[in-house]
């Protein structure tokens, strides 16, 4: 039998997809809900013994709850906006792991990648990455739909790969907008949607442009890898950009069939980098 999963969920479908998994497999899991983050459906198909909400900051609470739950593989999934220390309100645990590690010091993967230290070295936990639960998830490299490339898509994808590895590579965020080979926007802490309402908000600007999505080169792979879904594509039609491409093998795809169903109606372009493109972006 596998091992019991704890699953600390955040925004969006990719909580939801791993419940799925777990329950279609057979694998028992347990879910940290974070109050305001999690989507209100998550535990439907969960008893509520499988289940507790938890606040952000009450970090000694999940980890209880987790050991008192048998957990002995630990995945984080999903969006969370990072806060403020006022906003955190942090319990004793989170304050000495803060304390400690120094973790509000670095961007979100530095902070990540202690975060999983402390859970794995003081804690016992296993912590997975959510791609090696859902690797049918996983981005294919190429386009998705029919829809036909503009004349200049190829040259915003070059300018956008090295730029948004550049960002990256800072620990800032995993995405760019770029039109006529010129990046107009790039992803900070409000994440992917407030970089398109940004977009969605420039004035004299034509139509078209490419987001660009990359993992960070200094990404810990078991968290935060980039992600996107119908949602992201309806931020994309509001921006009034051509479509998006996403890193293969190193993204998830949510809700495929919807996003798909999307990109086709909408004319909107889905796009796998490949290796090839990643390397020869760095010519």
């Amino acid at each position: 039998m596998l091992p019991k999963l704890g699953l600390i969920a955040g925004g969006g479908l990719l909580p939801v997809e791993i419940i799925k998994s777990c329950l279609s497999n057979g694998r028992p899991v347990f879910v940290i809900a974070l109050k305001g983050l999690t989507d209100p459906d998550l535990g439907l198909n969960l008893s509520k013994d499988n289940i507790a909400t938890v606040r952000l900051g009450a970090a000694g609470t999940s980890v209880a709850l987790l050991h008192q739950a048998g957990v002995d593989e630990l995945v984080m999934a999903g969006s969370v906006n990072r806060p403020s220390l006022l906003q955190l309100l942090p319990d004793l645990w989170t304050a000495k792991f803060l304390f400690k590690s120094a973790a509000l010091s670095f961007g979100d993967d530095g902070l990540l990648r202690r975060l999983i230290t402390t859970l794995e070295k003081d804690e016992g936990f296993r912590v997975v990455g959510a791609d090696s639960l859902l690797q049918h998830l996983l981005v294919a490299e190429g386009g998705l739909t029919d829809t036909p490339y503009p004349d200049n898509f190829e040259k915003d994808l070059k300018v956008g790969i090295k730029e948004a590895l550049a960002l990256g590579q800072q620990d800032i965020g995993q995405a760019v907008v770029v039109q006529e080979g010129k990046v107009i926007a790039k992803e900070g802490p409000e994440g992917t949607d407030g970089l398109l309402e940004q977009v969605a908000s420039l004035k004299q600007r034509s139509d078209g442009g490419l987001l660009v999505k990359m993992m960070k080169p200094v990404q810990e792979r078991r968290v935060d890898l980039p992600a996107f879904g119908p949602h992201t594509l309806d931020g994309i039609k509001r921006a009034r950009l051509s479509g998006i491409a996403i890193d293969a093998g190193n993204a998830f795809i949510l809700d495929k069939d919807k996003v798909i169903e999307i990109a086709t109606r909408d004319n909107l372009i889905v796009h796998g980098i490949s290796t090839l493109q990643v390397a020869s972006a760095d010519d």
